[in-house]
């Protein structure tokens, strides 16, 4: 994931582009680590995250989730925190809307 989000939560904007490298979550850990907070979609949305407390911050919405082919698989979405590795970042699965995104480019 990348963006020009804060490095902290309620931190400072970035200027500097910033990137993280993130391990897919299963969606039942998701869904359960969001119980109450979120109902996660596993048709439009993926979860990931790291364990050393690094990923999305606020700003970053809308920055991609790129794959290690390179390939965009997500768009960060929402979380809780900013990389607190007990909530992973929820993504909309770009795979989710391909035919909207093919109509509009």
């Amino acid at each position: 994931v990348m963006g020009f989000g804060t490095t902290s939560f309620q931190g400072s904007i970035s200027t500097t582009l910033q990137h993280v490298n993130s391990t897919a979550v299963s969606f039942a850990t998701c869904a359960r680590q969001y119980r109450g907070i979120s109902n996660i979609d596993r048709d439009i949305m993926l979860c990931a995250g790291t364990q050393d407390n690094e990923g999305s911050c606020q700003g970053d919405s809308g920055g991609p989730l790129i794959n290690a082919n390179g390939v965009q698989v997500g768009i960060v979405s929402f979380g809780v925190g900013c990389g607190d590795s007990d909530f992973p970042g929820v993504y909309a699965r770009t795979s989710g809307a391909a035919d909207w995104i093919s109509s509009q480019i």
